[in-house]
């Protein structure tokens, strides 16, 4: 024993009166008048391997009573003992229990009053009892509100995973044992629990990140969590918008939204804050699928999953990390709004790619009564033709041979409106033309895509049955004009920005500007 300052109360003393073999791994509580349990493992004691025992003190180191068995149930081993104490010198003890579980190893615990007298029977700290669970660390606050932490074997889907299990001071389970790592992957091992008067509580332990799959590091790590939490608080007053989306964008370019910005987008008026200080997530429980579909990838982009929620059963937890990313994939010649709703979630319980029911929100639950939309933007803007040129196609001789008269490549037309007229787009597509007017009174017009191999007759006829060219390597017009004609020829189109239709197919512009795939103004060439 030592006073507050460091020195030595009288000598080291015996702690054990049976000392037959090892008595080991020792574990000690006080409480706030500085009374104090010792607990400890002894072998053959309890007349079968290992049994765990207790000696109680008071401030002067004196003992109170004899020393104690603590469990009840002796076949087999009970070892690893955890003691915990409150301010009263009400306190528990946890162990690890051969086979009394009905498969390896199990938790067990005791409670007792400040005079050391059991209050009810042992019981079974841990719910899932496949394999084997171990080394129990215990956490108690001011009132005895008790937190039990261990580490599970194959629970998490992958070697041991810590988990724990919140009591209220009666022993009463307080919702579900919970697992404490977001990442699973390999072991999580050699937690350590710390709890404070007012029921805040810090595990820690020794294994991998949830950012390993970067890194490939170990490391120690430590989760904060509330014994009471409070629901976060989801201001519904913001309008989240995921990036937009181009008419018929390829899925290549398609990166989605990343979650954080998407939390970040609800401000300035809206947003989500904690009255814990919890950190923050969301919990996505609705999509609307009618227009298309939407996915998430925890591995900024690299694979996507369908986002399956039907509703508040089944929803989807997402934590705000870069790499964390939302995306819709539009119908084909989609325009138009598509969104998902969500709440707030403190991540107090759950984990990231987890579902959870969100049907019971606020309160002191881990999410937001209020929920949001975030929408997304499927759109196009026409592109735009200054009719101010003069654009030309390549001179050709009269009588000139078919097999001599290459034409002109569609791209060379585009570039001869300059440097007064030309075609631009705000959306960034690749510019062509949709003809929508021939002259074929002196001969007749012809277009190839694949570079002249072949050529087709342009039947176009008006608005209703444009020809759409792309401007590329392979696509050229060509006139064929009536033997011993000598004179002008032209053909009319507008910008196509390919949003809408395929290089050598025909569409309809009729209707013209605003989001549609053609300009609003034609030109003559």
């Amino acid at each position: 024993r030592y006073n507050s300052a460091g020195l030595p109360q009288d000598s080291e003393f015996q702690v054990n009166t049976f000392t037959t073999g090892v008595q080991w791994h020792p574990s000690i509580a006080m409480d706030a008048d500085g009374d104090f349990v010792i607990t400890w493992q002894s072998p053959n004691q309890d007349g079968s391997g290992y049994g765990v025992y207790a000696q109680r003190y008071d401030s002067l180191g004196v003992p109170q009573g004899s020393e104690f068995r603590v469990n009840s149930w002796t076949n087999g081993s009970q070892l690893n003992p955890s003691i915990a104490m409150d301010v009263d010198g009400d306190f528990v003890i946890t162990w690890q229990s051969e086979t009394q579980d009905g498969s390896g190893d199990g938790l067990y615990a005791q409670r007792y009053d400040h005079l050391g007298v059991p209050q009810g029977s042992e019981f079974r700290v841990n719910s899932w009892t496949t394999n084997h669970q171990r080394d129990p660390l215990i956490g108690m606050d001011a009132d005895g509100d008790f937190v039990i932490t261990w580490k599970s074997l194959g629970q998490d889907g992958s070697d041991y995973g810590v988990f724990a299990q919140r009591f209220d001071s009666l022993g009463v389970p307080q919702d579900s044992e919970f697992r404490v790592h977001d990442w699973t992957t390999g072991s999580q091992v050699n937690r350590l629990i710390g709890m404070k008067a007012d029921g805040e509580f810090l595990i820690a332990w020794y294994g991998l990140a949830d950012y390993a799959y970067i890194s490939g590091s170990t490391g120690v790590y430590v989760k904060q969590f509330r014994f009471h939490n409070a629901a976060p608080i989801l201001d519904d007053t913001g309008s989240p918008a995921l990036d937009p989306l181009k008419l018929n964008q390829p899925l290549t370019t398609n990166y989605g939204t990343s979650v954080s910005d998407i939390i970040a987008r609800m401000g300035p008026y809206g947003g989500i804050t904690d009255p814990d200080l919890d950190l923050i997530g969301i919990a996505i429980n609705g999509v609307s699928n009618s227009n298309g579909s939407w996915q998430y990838s925890f591995n900024n982009g690299y694979t996507w999953t369908p986002i399956t929620v039907t509703g508040n059963t089944n929803a989807l937890l997402m934590i705000p990390r870069d790499y964390i990313r939302i995306r819709f994939v539009p119908d084909t010649d989609f325009t138009g709004k598509s969104f998902f709703s969500f709440v707030a979630w403190d991540r107090t319980n759950g984990f990231n790619g987890d579902t959870a029911d969100v049907s019971n929100r606020g309160g002191s639950t881990p999410f937001s009564l209020d929920y949001e939309y975030a929408r997304i933007t499927v759109n196009n803007s026409a592109p735009i033709l200054i009719d101010a040129g003069n654009p030309t196609l390549d001179t050709i001789p009269m009588n000139v041979n078919p097999g001599d008269n290459p034409g002109t490549l569609v791209s060379d037309i585009i570039a001869r409106m300059g440097p007064y007229g030309g075609m631009t787009d705000v959306d960034g597509d690749p510019l062509g033309i949709a003809i929508n007017g021939v002259s074929n009174t002196d001969g007749f017009w012809e277009y190839t895509v694949n570079g002249g191999t072949t050529w087709l007759t342009i039947g176009t006829t008006g608005n209703l049955d444009a020809l759409l060219l792309a401007s590329n390597p392979d696509t050229r017009i060509r006139f064929i004009p009536n033997p011993g004609f000598i004179g002008k020829s032209l053909i009319a189109f507008v910008a196509w920005d390919g949003t809408f239709g395929s290089n050598g197919g025909t569409a309809v512009v009729s209707t013209r500007g605003g989001n549609t795939a053609f300009s609003l103004v034609y030109e003559y060439a």
